[in-house]
């Protein structure tokens, strides 16, 4: 039997299997100092009354041709990340510098709530996101582990 395309029916599916922490660059000014500091701000929507800080997703690791192109770029840990739809998430992966901390890691934040950056639960975004065939149902973007500097 020959599949048909229905647009209202979509048939991409997630199945959330990982917690998640999403951070973004900001700049902060500092009195008394010449320009501005970087810092790192945890995001989190107001969901029923409450402020939502831990999302669920569909982690994925790479493999194959994927994989290869990546480690020739210098990318050894390449992941697929697919989660619902949420129109705050995407502006801020479209607009912002993003971090996201894998399985809601408490050990991969400091005292001060801070992500540590050479953690190995902590990925930077890399690439764009994207709305999966632009329904406004399901987002993915790729992560690589962040290369602290």
């Amino acid at each position: 039997m020959r599949s048909v395309y229905n647009p209202d029916n979509s048939s991409v599916k997630i199945y959330p299997n990982t917690a998640i922490k999403i951070y973004y660059k900001t700049k902060q000014y500092q009195p008394g100092a010449v320009g501005t500091r970087s810092a790192w701000e945890k995001f989190s929507a107001p969901l029923n009354g409450a402020d939502l800080d831990v999302y669920w997703a569909d982690w994925r690791g790479s493999f194959g041709d994927q994989e290869l192109r990546a480690m020739s770029m210098g990318v050894f840990d390449l992941c697929t990340v697919r989660m619902d739809w949420h129109p705050e998430i995407y502006r801020l992966l479209q607009r912002r510098e993003v971090i996201i901390i894998k399985n809601a890691s408490p050990d991969a934040v400091d005292n001060d709530g801070c992500p540590i950056l050479s953690d190995p639960d902590v990925y930077s975004v890399w690439g764009a996101v994207d709305d999966v065939r632009s329904m406004h149902k399901i987002m993915e973007f790729k992560v690589r582990r962040f290369e602290a500097k």
